[in-house]
């Protein structure tokens, strides 16, 4: 038995001799790594083994032999020192050697983070430890990282995981992220800046694209109602285009405006309508201009010391929108529709006709008094067998909807991109086919320096639509008799007197408005020091709306009619702002400081005039001014608007349990009243998180506090 195995191994070692022994004549000249490791392979029995992300595909290989070992060519090929190698038997393992000097520059490595299925994860933050460098990772959970130095500590940051610190070693990284159970590292948008719901002492909510993206509404207040602690929001009419009442913490005054400052993407959006006359689905909110499947989250500040930093304007709360951005990754297209219809499911329980007019008889009788033809024509008059539920017959018809959503991404570490295109489409209930029409472009470049130094963000939100309805709110007329004629035998409108209307002529009548947004800004910002960045922000926002109401004399009762007429509003505003900042931050054994401060130009113009036309020789000409007999102006408005602040915060925290809030904002506004034209606002918050002492580390019961 022994002697059977010492032959073995002698075979095998002359075998392997005789391989290694084995000469290669090659000439290969300014060659990839690939086509050198294909001829070899191609002229030998040797089969090559290495990671392509490893393999630096600039270099070029030059190789010349003759009837030469394989030792020597692999000598040859890899004299440049930046690969290693390893023979066993016929098998060469290449891997890229790791550089022993600390401050020296590694090639460029491979991130890859899996979630806890083994999943790649999108959209990963990965920033480096002192120094500005920040990747992100693509569609495929890979990021390609590029200067950096073994040793460094790459920290990879996530919402909804624990986040990771790795120390680089030149080796491509693979990383697992844990999911965090808690919400209280979840990174909230604060008033300049960023914090964690752990580390923040205002009251913020949150609410995120998961949340809003799958609603099928198409106004962002739609798709925060009820999403949120202490907002209330509720519809004006429930119509399409319609506005919303919006409440933070109840209301703050009696006769003046409650409702909060609006930010998108850091520029001050009013709210104000642009409306010269109303509808039937009220005063329409120039935020439903925005396409809620284009935001990426909506963070709702509170109380003082949330919203101080924005002084007078945040006094009713501050909700700061922050619409979607470019990953980088290969280029991504998505598509997606709903496409449905809603109705109107609770309603009254009303009376039909056999027992609304047996109680209309018995008012009569208890009011001793004999019903007549003028008084009661629901009792004499009209067909007694006859109803109508005109809750359905108003308000009953089905709505239908549809949305049509399709967005392209993509770009590097250093540029990404975003474009997103939408149309909407909102039926109503009410009789006929009117509907509210939207189509929204959204586009968002950012880029940024190798070093990571400069940084330039800009983003464009465009959206125009259409609002076909009716100049009045049929559902008041929900309680008419249930007999009630609606035309007479010609087929015309019947009318009774001048008491009653006839609400399907009201279907007459026309409401349409015609609305168009934009919405631009760009952020810049450069590292001065990795404690001290400047920043400046740009931003434009520009609204128009066209209305034209047409109230033919068809939708008139004749006894009241004094023609046809038609009411033209034409509303236009614009506004633009820049805001410097300067951020340091500093950190020091247990402490670290943060330090805010900037300033605020903004300036701001509306106007808008309303006129009346009579006279008109034909109903179909009511849309048309020049038609008119008389034009009369109605109204006019100009305002003018000017703003100029200067605001700053301090924040401290010490071994993260105790924390202090400095904010403040000067305000100087032309709508502040004569002699007090300047105003200041401040707050103080502390916080202490008691859960993080000793004596309450190990405990069991509380988590935190």
């Amino acid at each position: 038995m022994k002697i059977k195995i010492y032959l073995m191994l002698c075979l095998l070692s002359y075998f392997g001799q005789a391989a290694a022994a084995q000469n290669l004549t090659l000439t290969v000249t300014n060659a990839k790594f690939q086509q050198v490791v294909k001829e070899i392979e191609a002229h030998s029995k040797y089969r090559f083994i290495y990671d392509p992300s490893e393999i630096d595909n600039s270099t070029l290989y030059t190789v010349n032999v003759v009837e030469k070992t394989i030792d020597v060519v692999l000598k040859q090929l890899f004299k440049d020192g930046k690969l290693k190698y390893q023979t066993f038997e016929n098998t060469v393992v290449v891997k890229r050697k790791n550089t022993t000097n600390s401050d020296a520059v590694q090639n460029a490595i491979t991130v890859t983070v899996l979630d806890e299925t083994n999943k790649p994860i999108p959209g990963v933050t990965l920033k480096v430890k002192n120094k500005p460098a920040v990747f992100g990772t693509n569609e495929e959970g890979k990021a390609t990282l590029t200067g950096l130095a073994t040793g460094d500590i790459l920290v990879v940051l996530y919402i909804g995981y624990k986040t990771q610190e790795i120390k680089l070693d030149g080796n491509n990284v693979s990383v697992v992220l844990t999911p965090d159970l808690s919400k209280l590292d979840e990174v909230v948008v604060i008033g300049y800046g960023t914090s964690t719901n752990r580390n923040n002492l205002g009251s913020i909510s949150s609410v995120t694209a998961k949340d809003l993206e799958n609603q099928p509404v198409i106004d962002p207040l739609a798709a925060l109602q009820g999403r949120a602690t202490g907002v209330m929001i509720s519809s004006n009419s429930g119509l399409p285009g319609g506005g919303f009442n919006v409440q933070l913490r109840g209301a703050n005054s009696l006769t003046s405006n409650n409702t909060p400052l609006y930010v998108v993407d850091g520029v001050p959006f009013t709210d104000e309508s642009m409306n010269q006359f109303i509808a039937a689905n009220g005063r329409q909110n120039p935020l439903a201009m925005i396409n809620p499947k284009d935001i990426e989250r909506i963070d709702i500040l509170k109380d003082a010391d949330a919203t101080a930093i924005y002084g007078s304007r945040g006094a009713n709360g501050v909700v700061l929108i922050t619409t979607k951005r470019g990953q980088a990754g290969s280029l991504k297209v998505d598509f997606g529709t709903n496409v449905g219809a809603s109705k109107a499911v609770k309603t009254l329980e009303m009376l039909n006709t056999e027992q609304f007019l047996e109680l209309r008889r018995e008012g009569f009788a208890n009011d001793n008094n004999t019903p007549t033809a003028a008084n009661a024509p629901d009792l004499l008059t009209w067909n007694q067998t006859d109803y109508n539920d005109w809750q359905d017959r108003l308000y009953g018809f089905s709505a239908p909807f549809s949305n049509y959503q399709l967005s392209v991404s993509g770009g590097s570490d250093q540029v990404k991109y975003l474009f997103s295109g939408s149309y909407n489409n909102q039926g109503d209930p009410l009789p006929g086919d009117k509907s509210y029409n939207r189509v929204n472009g959204a586009f968002n470049i950012s880029t940024q320096s190798k070093n990571g130094k400069f940084k330039l963000n800009a983003s464009v939100n465009y959206a125009t639509d259409k609002n076909n309805t009716v100049p009045t709110d049929l559902a008041q007329y929900y309680n008419l008799a249930p007999n009630y004629y609606l035309y007479n035998p010609d087929g015309s409108y019947y009318w009774f007197g001048t008491s009653l209307q006839n609400p399907y002529a009201y279907m007459e009548r026309t409401s349409v408005s015609k609305s168009k947004s934009l919405l631009a800004n760009s952020v810049a910002s450069y590292q001065i020091l990795p404690e001290l960045e400047a920043k400046v922000s740009f931003g434009y926002n520009l609204k128009s709306m066209d209305q034209v109401q047409a109230l033919p004399s068809t939708g008139f009762n004749p006894a009241l009619a004094t023609g046809a007429q038609a009411s033209f509003g034409f509303s236009d505003y614009n506004s633009y702002i820049v805001e410097p900042q300067l951020n340091y931050t500093k950190s020091f054994g247990k402490h670290e400081v943060r330090v805010l401060l900037g300033g605020t130009w903004q300036e701001g113009e509306t106007n808008g005039h309303y006129l009346l036309g009579t006279g008109y020789a034909s109903d179909s000409q009511l849309d048309n001014m020049l038609a008119a007999g008389t034009l009369r102006v109605n109204s006019y408005q100009f305002a003018d608007y000017s703003y100029r602040s200067f605001f700053g915060r301090i924040s401290y925290n010490f071994d993260n349990k105790y924390f202090v809030n400095l904010s403040g904002r000067r305000d100087g506004s032309t709508r502040f009243g004569p002699g007090n034209k300047y105003g200041d606002f401040g707050a103080v918050g502390a916080g202490w998180i008691f859960s993080n002492e000793d004596f309450l580390k190990n405990n069991k019961v509380l988590s935190f506090g």
